[in-house]
């Protein structure tokens, strides 16, 4: 049986048994955890604000100089504004009275301090006591202020306090500072950058002034020299691929520069552990990397050729573009994994905050590096195919044709760093903000006690696990028997035959006109052949061991003992075997009643000696007698139990008969039943399918064996009709086959 059917099987039970138990244990959990939860979560009032900002992100695709833009990734700005730096710059620039209300007002609590304080009490020490900036900075992080962004940079700044002035204090504040923090970032990300653009801008100038004389003197000297038509196009292309190299080359310069300045900047950083450092030591690219950046340069080998050949719409050069940017991906996951980017991610002088964003940047740098690296590859080895198909030019041709495109290539790239020059001063400003206000801080309202509406659920939900958990782990683990596999894994006894669940106005269907108008064919086909399997077990069990006086035993009333005992007598009859039937259940006798046979003599008046076997018994089928419970037990009948008399009477009847059914009293309710199965040869237990519980079905098993008369076997009674009703279908489809046979 699967989980499910087992957990649907004990919901089932518990709503038929146990909705009272269930009502009443949630009823008083409520009662003991709402009071408690109500007390535990007392607090302050709250007053709650909400400011909206825009952190302005940078663009997803930037053509030259990513490093250098006037934006950082929107997970760095996230992570800045939750840093924990920024918390404290807060802290130092609230007003004292706020900073107060942080310390004496409090909606977080620290637990696992209390415990520790607690235990350090109990051993008689000093408990541990933060430090009231520490306690503000805390409280501050834990439970007055929480960040809510989207995708789109959007943030929702929501700050909460016992006091409105308090709640606007710390929202204007947090605004404040990051506007601040993001303004000192950028004017000294943007000095270093305007330093190192000025120095690149005078090489270049001073190349170009390098290049416009050399141009100038060759004219001058050679006079006006123009390549062939033949060649104007390739001369054409290898001027933009030198041009586009040249700005390749300084942007890889520019971001290695950036990547060793944040390398400095780690080792700068105070005390950090001799594992860090080692782990930043410079790695060699690991075999993975090269891989990638191999396929990687080939990749832009051929996106230049498609772009040479066909239109930026082409199906070519679309998804060879796609490639790229799967392969620079790859190559950022990789890079993710090198030693220097892992130190950065994990190096203790960085703080825990702040580690994330070190560690993107880091990785975001190197993998820029590589894939310039890639496309710097790419254009030299197309600049050296298109130089080797001008060879058919003349020297001077090509020398012509070489200081032209030097030319270009300075003079493009001088107006490129002009641009960001002036751009990098007006950021050194202040002039380009990455945060803006959208909505300030509005007046703060009173706000639900979060930390009740936590309580109280907490205390609904255990209300709740006590109330239906606790009857649900009683009933799983002591669940009825359901099929034989639970028998067998729960006792190791053999179920001799599975009797399905027929309702019906009789109790046996073997006796009288057949088969019964309120049942169905199936079901009294079914049913019938368990009783018949049963009589073949026994029959089979008797070739090894002596099996002619057998007892029908169950744990409880109402499992179908009797009704075992009447059907598999009626059986062996079916077959010509001549069988007694015994009535040995001396508190509620029912077989006489079953069978319609009087109740004068019977089984108790042989007991107690005031009787004949012959005019104890009444014929209830051909070869089948009934030996009803006679008169009312008396203290001859019980005295006959106890003694030699017993064991007389049942062999009296196992000489006029060849199988002995003795029906009995419930095992765990009548301990005279031990008297009774000492007689027997063997005892068969009736388990009610559903019913029948496992402690009673091993305590019964205990008590039995008590006697020395083996158990045979079980037979698992009432069991649901859909459960066995497959084997009919078989038994339909062979008796087909034969009679068409």
């Amino acid at each position: 049986m699967d989980i499910f059917t087992t957990l649907k099987q004990v919901g089932l039970w518990l709503l038929a048994r146990r909705k009272k138990w269930i009502a009443l244990a949630t009823l008083l959990g409520m009662l003991v955890f709402v009071p408690a939860a109500l007390l535990l979560s007392k607090e302050p009032p709250r007053y709650r604000t909400a400011a909206t900002i825009y952190l302005e992100g940078k663009p997803e695709r930037v053509p030259l100089f990513p490093d250098f833009s006037t934006q950082r990734p929107l997970t760095v700005q996230l992570a800045i504004l939750q840093s924990r730096n920024l918390a404290e710059a807060v802290i130092e620039t609230l007003p004292r009275a706020s900073v107060e209300d942080l310390i004496a007002n409090p909606y977080s609590r620290d637990y696992v301090m209390d415990i520790q304080n607690a235990w350090r009490r109990f051993r008689g020490q000093e408990p541990l006591v933060e430090s009231p900036q520490r306690q503000a900075l805390l409280e501050l992080q834990a439970a007055r202020v929480r960040f809510n962004p989207d995708r789109a940079g959007l943030v929702e700044i929501r700050a909460e306090a016992s006091k409105p002035r308090v709640a606007l204090d710390i929202a204007n504040t947090y605004i404040e500072a990051l506007l601040s923090r993001t303004r000192s970032f950028n004017v000294d990300d943007t000095k270093v950058t305007r330093e190192f653009l000025e120095q690149q801008h005078a090489q270049v100038s001073q190349a170009l002034g390098q290049s416009d004389g050399a141009l100038r003197q060759f004219t001058l000297a050679r006079g006006g020299i123009k390549p062939p038509a033949r060649n104007a196009e390739t001369v054409q292309r290898l001027a933009q691929v030198e041009q586009t190299l040249a700005e390749i080359q300084a942007n890889k310069n520019m971001s290695q520069n950036r990547l060793a300045a944040m390398k400095a900047k780690l080792d700068t950083l105070p005390a950090p552990t001799p594992s860090a450092r080692r782990a930043a030591a410079p790695a060699a690219p690991s075999q993975r990397i090269q891989i990638l950046r191999g396929k990687l340069a080939n990749l832009e080998r051929q996106l230049l050729e498609y772009e040479s050949l066909y239109t930026d719409q082409h199906p070519r050069v679309a998804g060879t573009r796609r490639q790229i940017d799967e392969v620079r991906a790859e190559l950022g996951d990789a890079v993710k994994d090198m030693p220097q980017v892992a130190a950065a991610s994990s190096a203790s002088a960085v703080p825990a905050q702040d580690r994330a964003a070190f560690a993107e940047t880091v990785a975001a740098l190197e993998s820029s590096v590589l894939a310039l690296s890639a496309q710097e590859e790419a254009l030299r080895d197309q600049g050296t195919t298109l130089r080797r198909s001008l060879s058919g030019l003349s020297r001077d041709e090509m020398e012509y044709t070489r200081l032209s495109s030097d030319n270009e290539s300075n003079r493009r790239l001088q107006g490129i760093l002009s641009e960001k020059m002036t751009a990098a001063r007006m950021r050194e400003q202040g002039e380009m903000k990455v945060v803006k206000v959208i909505d300030p801080p509005q007046v703060p309202f009173a706000a639900a006690n979060q930390k009740r509406l936590k309580f109280l659920g907490i205390a609904l939900a255990l209300a709740l696990v006590i109330g239906a958990g606790v009857p649900v782990a009683v009933e799983y683990f002591n669940r009825p028997v359901q099929t034989e596999q639970d028998i067998r894994q729960l006792t190791g006894l053999p179920v001799l035959s599975t009797v399905p669940l027929v309702r019906s106005r009789r109790s046996m269907f073997l006796l009288g006109s057949g088969q019964p108008e309120d049942v169905r064919q199936e079901d009294y086909f079914l049913f019938l052949e368990a009783f018949r399997k049963l009589r073949v077990e026994i029959q089979l069990l008797g070739r090894e061991m002596p099996m002619r006086r057998v007892m029908i035993a169950s744990a409880l009333p109402g499992e179908g003992k009797s009704t075992v005992v009447v059907n598999l007598g009626l059986t062996f009859g079916e077959v010509g075997k001549q069988v007694i039937i015994a009535d040995a259940d001396f508190h509620r006798p029912t077989l006489h009643r079953t069978l319609k046979t009087p109740n004068n003599k019977g089984f108790s008046d042989l007991l107690a000696g005031t009787g004949e076997l012959r005019e104890s018994m009444s014929l209830v089928a051909e070869g089948v007698w009934l030996s009803p419970r006679g008169g009312s037990s008396t203290a001859l009948s019980r005295t006959g139990l106890g003694s030699q008399r017993l064991t007389e009477v049942i062999e009296s009847m196992a000489a006029e008969a060849e199988y002995v059914l003795l029906d009995s009293s419930p095992i765990l309710l009548i301990p005279d039943n031990l008297y009774m199965a000492a007689a027997a040869d063997g005892v068969i237990l009736v388990v009610q399918s559903g019913v029948t519980r496992p402690r009673e079905l091993l305590r019964t098993k205990d008590i039995i064996e008590k006697s020395g008369t083996p158990i045979v076997g079980v037979v698992l009674n009432q069991v649901p009709v859909k459960a066995v009703n497959q084997y009919y279908n078989y038994y339909r489809s062979y008796v087909r086959q034969d009679s068409k046979a």
